[in-house]
């Protein structure tokens, strides 16, 4: 017990553990991710060679955004050098290089714009996140040939965080959903 409540009880600093880079090779091992990328690719390399390259991606969109979302796709492919945090952050040398599959915007037909009107919608709602899981489920379902179509979509909403598990026909699970925000 310490003697003052003020008082913080000791501590120890610990160091940062080596992250596995392939799950056969013991030895490709780095303290730091984003070196240890770049040094041995990624842990799934080993079958990420079951994922079609190019590797595709569709968004959803607010309205007015499908061009900074393309854009976005391009931009992972570039070459980027840190703006800041020079000593952690390493030099990236794109997409591709990194993970081995090629990364590009799907299909014309595989994009949705959000209702224009949607953020009226969410801000005058009681329950906005169903607002928005209702749209964003229409987005989804849809969404056809070349795209995979989603057949069941459960939400679970606590409070207004909103997550979406999606059930595709040939039996993948766990869509996985970004949010990308334009700097204000």
């Amino acid at each position: 017990m310490n003697a003052a409540p003020y008082e913080l009880p000791a501590h120890n600093w610990l160091t940062e553990p080596e992250l596995l880079f392939h799950p056969e090779h013991a030895d490709q091992t780095d303290i730091h991710p984003l070196k240890g990328l770049h040094k041995f690719g990624p842990f799934s390399q080993a079958s990420i060679s079951q994922v079609l390259d190019p590797l595709r991606v569709a968004f959803i969109v607010a309205h007015g955004h499908t061009q900074l979302a393309r854009e976005l796709v391009v931009e992972l492919e570039r070459k980027a050098d840190p703006r800041e945090r020079r000593p952690y952050l390493i030099d990236f040398p794109g997409f591709s290089r990194v993970f081995g599959v090629r990364v590009v915007a799907a299909p014309q037909g595989c994009h949705i714009e959000l209702d224009p009107t949607l953020d009226g919608a969410i801000a005058s709602a009681n329950s906005p996140h169903l607002v928005l899981a209702e749209s964003i489920t229409r987005a989804l379902s849809s969404l056809g040939s070349p795209c995979a179509t989603p057949w069941a979509l459960m939400r679970r909403s606590p409070g207004a965080r909103l997550e979406l598990e999606v059930e595709f026909q040939d039996g993948r699970k766990h869509l996985p959903l970004v949010t990308i925000r334009p700097a204000a």
